[in-house]
């Protein structure tokens, strides 16, 4: 029961508060399929109960997936009735304009120009992360850190899933530079 099991976690964890602030869950969005591919719409409701619950003054949803489109995604798994039906702005980054991005370029980045990260990951009141534990070539096994990559700009994926092994894991490790997640929950079931 992911609901009940989210829901016993969070009043585990001491998660700072969200009174007051603004909240972006960013699920992961990858292919809508059974598999662990996916954030659960079980465990996206009760986070989003849960944030305002606990007086969040506004829950947004928002992601990017791949390979497929995240309009596609978010249709397929049903996130524009879930939204209406919770109560949450729901952000496609695919729909982001130009000026939606920030750049970030740290020292010594395995990223040829740097990478860009979707607006409203960066300047999050409050940040949260659904994440699948699942198996992925990238990474080996996926988890928080990959979870970031979904904040990336989908031009930039080319040069990502390009480099060597080793680069690969840097450039994943580096998009992470860019923002700091109050809250990280892994499915792992």
């Amino acid at each position: 029961d992911r609901a009940a099991g989210v829901a016993a976690v969070l009043k585990m964890l001491d998660v700072p508060s969200p009174k007051g602030r603004s909240v972006l869950i960013k699920p992961n969005l990858f292919l809508a399929s059974s598999k662990p591919n996916n954030t659960h719409n079980d465990t996206l409701r009760q986070v989003v109960l849960d944030m305002k619950g606990r007086g969040a003054s506004r829950v947004t949803v928002g992601g990017r997936s791949g390979p497929s489109t995240t309009k596609t995604i978010m249709e397929m798994k049903q996130l524009p009735a879930l939204s209406r039906d919770l109560g949450f702005e729901l952000v496609n980054f695919e729909d982001l304009p130009a000026d939606g991005w920030v750049h970030f370029d740290p020292r010594g980045s395995h990223w040829h120009n740097g990478f860009n990260v979707a607006r409203p990951v960066t300047e999050s009141e409050y940040l949260v992360f659904l994440c699948c534990l699942k198996a992925h070539y990238e990474a080996v096994f996926a988890s928080s850190l990959k979870h970031g990559v979904g904040a990336v700009s989908r031009d930039l994926m080319a040069e990502l899933h390009g480099a060597s092994d080793l680069d690969m894991h840097m450039m994943i490790a580096e998009v992470n530079q860019a923002f700091r997640p109050q809250v990280i929950i892994v499915d792992a079931l």
